[in-house]
Order: structure tokens, then sequence, then C-alpha cells
């Protein structure tokens, strides 16, 4: 068995950094060009992830929110995605075309563009929060850029130069260096996650299955589930010479209440929070601290 053959059994495809033989390190974008990737420098050495704001929803938690606020100040922050409540942009369209039926006087074209001015109106609020450094995407952002025709929260984070995806995003981070003085790199991957489930395993199987197709990550991260969830996977690399790869995998909360629909299918009450990575470049260690707003 070649070196080669070793490390691609070992290592799945789709990796960060992909080692193949002649010492040669194959970038992501080479074999994933889908894939959203950016390289940006920070001073700071701390970094929070939100998730799930789910802004005007009816149980949207807005004291949370202020709290996680003044604890954040001005460091980066990653967004999770769903910064948006679809059910809102509904609800104003269902408002405006009953008033269309009785009076025949609002066309539809101008129903989607006063729900363009809402969606409009709560993504400039949101953005400008915080000192955010990127935005994934969620399903109900995306629900709401089709009520509205527009997907203004795509067009806003580039206005304020947020780096934005609607899949996964792999971001490069320089911050600091090491002890040889050359600059330490993190590599984070995230996005906002897709599957339900009640059972506190259900995030972490979707953090394990994504994990699985990667290699070289520090982070693995994910919203979407509405549960806190943090656990280090590692793996043994066979390069020369051989070393053990630890990512932590993490899933970040909500700032919604205690929903109906989670009521009626039997969900525990929910618990909102916001997630802290502090980095130490001179070792490459990650401390990562959940921080409840409740």
């Amino acid at each position: 068995m070649t070196h080669k053959e070793l490390y691609s059994q070992i290592i799945p495809p789709y990796g960060a950094v992909f080692y193949w033989d002649k010492g040669v390190d194959m970038d992501i974008t080479t074999l994933v060009p889908e894939i959203d990737i950016f390289r940006t420098k920070l001073s700071s050495k701390r970094l929070w992830l939100i998730a799930d704001l789910h802004q005007d929803a009816s149980t949207f938690r807005e004291e949370a929110f202020e709290k996680a606020k003044k604890k954040i100040g001005n460091d980066p922050v990653i967004g999770l995605g769903d910064s948006l409540d679809y059910a809102f942009f509904n609800n104003i369209r269902t408002q405006l075309e009953r008033q269309a039926t009785l009076d025949g006087k609002i066309p539809r074209e101008e129903i989607k563009q006063r729900v363009g001015i809402e969606a409009m109106l709560r993504v400039d609020k949101i953005l400008d929060s915080l000192n955010w450094l990127a935005m994934a995407e969620g399903n109900h952002d995306r629900r709401a850029s089709k009520a509205t025709g527009d997907n203004f929260l795509k067009y806003a984070c580039f206005k304020r130069h947020i780096r934005f995806s609607e899949g996964q995003m792999l971001l490069y981070l320089e911050i600091g260096k090491k002890n040889n003085g050359a600059p330490r790199i993190f590599k984070i991957l995230l996005t906002h996650g897709s599957r339900g489930g009640r059972r506190q395993g259900s995030p972490l199987n979707e953090l394990e299955d994504i994990w699985s197709g990667w290699s070289g990550l520090d982070v693995v991260v994910i919203g979407h589930h509405h549960k806190f969830v943090h656990s280090e996977v590692s793996r043994g690399v066979a390069a020369n010479p051989p070393y053990v790869e630890t990512t932590h995998l993490i899933a970040v909360p909500s700032f919604l209440g205690f929903e109906t629909y989670a009521q009626r299918k039997g969900y525990r009450p929910p618990t909102n929070g916001i997630v802290k990575l502090e980095f130490t470049p001179t070792t490459g260690k990650i401390k990562v601290e959940y921080v409840p707003v409740n």
C-alpha cells in the first residue's frame, strides 16, 4: 500500500487540505469550487457564534438578544442563519392580500414591494447591531427572500463586506503567530444545518456527517437545531510524521421561546445562549464556552 493509498483511507477526499504524493498540499478550491472560501486576519483572539435569532417571531426573546450584545461588545461574530422569521413576512403578505381583496386597491407587485421594505428594515437592524464577520443563510432566511422576491440579507451583507454563504462556508482565520513566528491559521467550516429531530444527538449526528467529509478542520459549526452541542473528535493522519488532528463540533442554540409547534411535538423548553471561541495561537488550541443569556 502506498503512502497516498493509506492516507486516502484515513482522510476522506474533500479535505480542507489534502495531502498528495510528492508533498504537495492541494487546496479545497481545486477540489470543490462550489464551497464559499474566505481568508481573513483577525486581531481579536475571541470569536462569538450566534444562531437562529428568528427576529419578529412571536416568541423572539429580545431581552436575551440584548444580553448577548452586551456580552459580545465589539468582538467579531459569526451568524449561523435564520436571522429572519418567514412567518412574519407571510403574515404581512396575508394582511395586504386580504385588504386588496376587500377594496381592490393594492396591486400584487405593490404587496411584494411593501413586504420587501419590511425585510430591508429588519435586515438592517440585525446587521447594524453587532460586528458580523460572516453570515450563513438559514431556511427561514431563504423563505423570507422568496416572500419578498429579493435576498435582502445577502445584498446587505455584501454592502457591509460581511462574508455570506447560502451553503457551506470555509473560513481561514489568521490569528496571531505560532511559537516559531509563523502565522497561525484556524480553519472553521460553517453552515446553517438542515435536519430535524428532538434528541440531543440529532445535531451531533449532522455535525459528524459533515466532519466525515473533510479533513484539517479546527471547527465545524451549525445552527438550526435550537440546541447547544459541543464535542471533540479526532482522527489519525498518515503524514510524515503521523499525527492526530482534533476538531470541535458545535451546534449553537436559538433566541426563540417555547413555540407552540415545539410544545405539540413534545420538545423540551429551549435554552437561549451564545458560544464563545477563544484562540491560543502559540499552541493552536481553541477553548469553547457556552454563555447562557436566558
